[in-house]
This record gives structure tokens, sequence and C-alpha cells, in this order.
């Protein structure tokens, strides 16, 4: 695995940079390029070892390696055709007569570039993951995770947060537009479906490795649980409301005894089992992950949510 698993870096330059590891640290860009054979690590290797993270160790951000990656690659091979054509046999060490490359750029990639790069050219997020800055909004809107969906087979309503990747549109036979996609949280990742009839409405929502909050219906007819969206949106910044589906007998004082415990500037809605939706004028709530977890002991996960 390892260095093989980086996108476009064959067995012959795997094995170029283990040889040339063997013999010491690399200490800078072009350090390694001088000490690898480069005709194995070609230009579209070197950068995507650089956007895999490999040189992140050397003290240069991957912005900075990239600015200085050709000009590295060009000197190490004059560098090297000299050595073996003699032309510098006088001098003992003729590398110690090289001005490495200078840095001029400062600073990083974006980070929503950094990250969709890396994930790019390794299938997967290694530095970070994109939802991390997102974990407390997370934990607040959604209703459920993946990988509890696709274990408990359960349909009904739900909604998920998550990064939207290999999105594919299609026409039907109809000639009516429609999409597939698949969310990735923390947990997991399942495809979900855009009908026709909510296409039009949410697709330019559905962007690649978009971050958004997806309500949708669980469907388990196949082998592999899917969601069909009824609505998805960019995930918010912040939350307004604390809503709360309630059975018609449930205890009324266990709920405000539970609410009480995190006041706050949030609107409190009651959904009951006829559809009837009631505001709690009386009392606002807290924007609180604990609230949430609390009432999710009293109602279930799938009957707290945040707007």
């Amino acid at each position: 695995f390892g260095l093989g698993a980086i996108k476009n870096v064959g067995v012959q330059a795997v094995r170029s940079i283990v040889e040339a590891r063997a013999e010491g640290e690399f200490t800078s860009l072009y350090d390694f390029c001088s000490r690898v054979d480069l005709g194995q690590i070609n230009r579209r290797v070197m950068e995507n070892l650089i956007l895999a993270g490999c040189f992140d160790s050397l003290g240069i951000t991957r912005k900075q390696a990239l600015s200085i990656m050709d000009e590295c690659m060009e000197l190490a091979a004059q560098v090297r055709q000299y050595n073996e054509s003699g032309q510098m046999s006088l001098f003992d060490e003729a590398d110690m007569l090289v001005e490495e490359p200078t840095i001029h750029v400062q600073g990083e990639l974006p980070r929503a570039d950094k990250l969709a790069r890396e994930k790019e050219v390794l299938g997967f997020f290694v530095s970070e993951n994109p939802l991390d800055q997102y974990r407390r909004a997370i934990n607040l809107l959604a209703t459920a995770e993946i990988a509890e969906i696709l274990a408990d087979r359960k349909e009904g309503y739900v909604r998920l947060a998550g990064i939207v990747s290999d999105v594919v549109r299609r026409i039907s036979r109809k000639g009516e537009p429609y999409a597939r996609f698949f969310l990735e949280d923390y947990s997991g990742r399942m495809e979900l479906i855009l009908f026709p009839s909510v296409y039009r409405q949410n697709i330019d929502n559905i962007e690649l490795d978009r971050v958004v909050l997806v309500d949708g219906v669980v469907d388990c007819k196949e082998e592999e649980p899917k969601i069909f969206v009824r609505h998805a949106v960019p995930l918010p910044e912040s939350v307004r409301e604390l809503h709360i589906r309630v059975p018609e007998d449930g205890d009324k004082n266990k709920l405000i005894r539970a609410l009480k415990k995190a006041p706050g500037p949030l609107e409190i809605f009651l959904h009951l089992p006829n559809r009837k939706v009631l505001l709690m004028n009386h009392m606002k709530a807290a924007e609180s992950v604990e609230l949430k977890k609390d009432l999710a002991a009293m109602y279930g996960r799938e009957n707290v949510w945040f707007n």
C-alpha cells in the first residue's frame, strides 16, 4: 500500500524512492530529486507525490513545493548529466556547488483545493476530513449516520449531512433529468437518488465535494439501501429552531424538565402524530448537542433535530 496507493505512482517509482531513502532521510525537495531515478518519476508522479503530502515533513507547504518542483527536477537532471559525462570530474562533490531552488511563494493551497486534490490522488483524505469544521453543526442537524442506516435497513424519513461524491446526471426514458450521487459522512457512504420531481429544485446544491444537508426517505427494496432525496441544501452555518416529534401520550412534564436545563434563544416546535405542529410560546431552547442527546434518548434520534 503506502506510496503505491498514490495515483500514477508505479512499482518502479516506488522502488526508486525506497532505495534512495535507505541511504538517509530526504532533506529537501531538490535532495529528493537528485537521489531518485527521474526516469521513473516524471512530472505527473512528482506532482501527485506533493499533493498526497509526501513532502509535508520537509517544512514546506504543498503550494511552495509545487512552485519549485519543475526547477528542482530540471536542476537535478542537469547535475546528474554533468556527473555522468565527467564534465565536473575535477570536483569530489559536484552537488556541493549547486544552489538549490529558492521558494518565493508564501502560504498553502486554499483548504478546499488542498483537500480536493489530496483526495483526487489518494482516493481518500489523509491530512484532515473536510467535515471536521462542521462536526458541531452535523451533530445538531442530522438525525442519523450512514452506517446506522445501512446496518438497520429501516425505512423512513431521515436527515443526513455529508460530502457529495460521484455525481452522475441522467435522462429518464420520459426525457426527464435525474441524478445519482454518493454521500459520505464520518461513518460511511451510500447512494442517494434525486428523482425528476425534485431534481430542478435541488441539483444546483449537489456539487462534487460540497458538504450538504439532505432530507430524504430510506428505501431498502434493493440489496443496498438508498435514499430518495426530498430536499438538499448546503450545510447551514447556524440554527434557528428546535424540532421534536412527540407521541400524543408523551410525558409533557419530562419534556419541560429537559428543556429547562438548556434555555436559549431558539424557538421550539412540537410535531404531533396528527401532523399538527405546535409552537411552544412559553419556552425557548439553546443550541445544544447535549440537549439533543437527552431528547433523543426520550423520543428517538430520528425525532429530534435543529433547523
